[in-house]
């Protein structure tokens, strides 16, 4: 499982490979709408090898099956605030904003 990498430490830049995930997220505004993402390497987005670790663990919530591989992150993955404003606005969307009122009942 890959957690937590959107939650990284706000920048003037943004990581490079975050770049892909954060243009298609800006490129979704309606429901049933879609935004390819042409190229998304995990690689990219991790810092050097040597600034993460990985150990096994459970998921949060119930089963709780030990199957997930945690990446905690030593050094930080840097995020503009709009990058960090345009998934918040999407995932508030998803909840109860245009998205949802525009979706066909």
């Amino acid at each position: 499982m890959f957690a937590n990498l959107l939650a990284g430490w706000l920048g003037r830049q943004s990581h490079p490979g975050l770049r892909p995930l954060t243009d298609a997220i800006q490129r979704v505004k309606w429901a049933g709408t879609a935004s390819i993402v042409e190229r998304v390497s995990i690689r990219e987005m991790l810092p050097d090898s040597h600034h993460y670790i990985t150990y096994d663990g459970s998921l949060t919530q119930p089963p709780c099956h030990e199957t997930v591989t945690w990446i905690l992150l030593n050094k930080p993955v840097y995020i503009t605030k709009q990058q960090i404003f345009g998934a918040k606005t999407l995932f508030r969307m998803l909840k109860k904003g245009p998205l949802l009122h525009e979706a066909p009942n």
